[in-house]
């Protein structure tokens, strides 16, 4: 078992730069804010290159809002600045140049009452399985507005420029470019990337298709909500629900090509179409009811449909698949995964 640190007590006076009380990297004070404008100084020698960890714990105390500062060689020039309410304060900074630094203590708000400061190096994690905290995504300019993970462990990121892919070497891959996703960012159960923008007049929740070159939406109107897709590469915008139904809820088969999607009125059918909208909608199936596409198969042969009825007294979901050349329909086991595809026929 490891040994708590000794816990040195502040010498006074130590509230300007001339009186600082000296600290090391291993050091952990306890201080006190004694009176009502009090600041406390600490000076530390520092090398270039070391990487400060230093933190200011207020729990227990009377302190409300301390400031904490990292000042440079002269005593007054500030490299980083901590003033908001919180528990505990941290300073994180990389030494520039061999020379003495000062650390400043102080009450945002009148107030007294004691605090420990705690001096040490940081020690970035490595990279790896098993550690606490691990970068896979690093560097000057990168801006992270909105992050989402995947069933199967891939790891989106969104922003301004687009959504990328983010892969174990740290390394990012671009899915789509193009599209502001700054709103935020979701993966669905079955790996559809979800992405809420606001710059469209026709719609908000974006599902990018798997080469990341389109978006699909529902466009709504006062009578009828329809199928878009927007191409990315091109701007332009098509609408795939023609028929007087219109269209909700879409999915794309795995190859971007065809869009799988609820009529837009009764609900009851799911109808299938070339996602550039050059090709005839077909309705692969129709059931009494409520039906809804949740997924394709690997091929793009099938599509994985819930259906719920609305003529039993008990609200009942089944799934089935839908051979989409035929257009005929086969009941899946109860327990069966939209990814799973067991037919319960023989």
């Amino acid at each position: 078992m490891g040994t708590s640190p000794t816990l040195k007590a502040e010498l006074e006076p130590n509230d300007a730069p001339a009186t600082a009380m000296l600290v090391t990297l291993t050091d952990t004070i306890s201080g006190s804010i004694g009176r009502e404008g009090d600041v406390d100084f600490f000076a530390i020698d520092l090398s270039a290159g070391t990487q400060l960890d230093a933190n200011v714990d207020i729990t227990g105390s009377a302190l409300y809002n301390p400031t904490f500062s990292l000042l440079a060689s002269d005593g007054v020039t500030p490299l980083l600045v901590h003033e908001w309410q919180s528990q505990e304060y941290r300073l994180r900074y990389t030494i520039q140049t061999t020379g003495r630094y000062y650390l400043r203590v102080g009450n945002y708000r009148p107030g007294t009452g004691t605090y420990v400061l705690r001096i040490g190096r940081y020690v970035i994690p490595q990279f790896g399985p098993g550690d606490p905290v691990t970068g896979v995504w690093s560097g000057s300019g990168l801006a992270v507005s909105s992050i989402a993970a995947g069933p199967t462990g891939d790891v989106f990121v969104g922003n301004g420029g687009g959504v990328f892919r983010l892969a174990s070497g740290r390394d990012s891959v671009p899915l789509a470019t193009g599209v502001d996703a700054d709103f935020g960012l979701a993966v669905d159960t079955h790996g559809n990337v979800l992405t809420l923008g606001c710059e469209y007049p026709n719609g908000a929740i974006w599902r990018i298709s798997p080469s990341g070159d389109q978006l699909l939406y529902i466009g709504t109107r006062a009578t009828r909500s329809d199928i878009w897709v927007a191409q990315l590469g091109r701007g332009t915008h098509t609408r795939i629900s023609l028929e007087n139904e219109g269209g909700a809820f879409g999915i794309w088969s795995p190859d971007g090509r065809r869009v799988a999607y609820q009529n837009g009125v009764g609900g009851d059918s799911i109808v299938v179409r070339t996602s550039d909208g050059l090709g005839q909608e077909q309705v692969i199936t129709r059931m009494q009811g409520d039906v809804l596409a949740r997924s394709w198969s690997a091929d793009g042969k099938y599509v994985v449909i819930e259906h719920h009825a609305t003529d039993s007294p008990v609200f009942i979901d089944r799934k089935y698949l839908v051979d989409v050349a035929i257009f005929q329909s086969f009941p899946m086991q109860p327990e069966a995964s939209a990814h799973a595809f067991r037919l319960s026929v023989t």
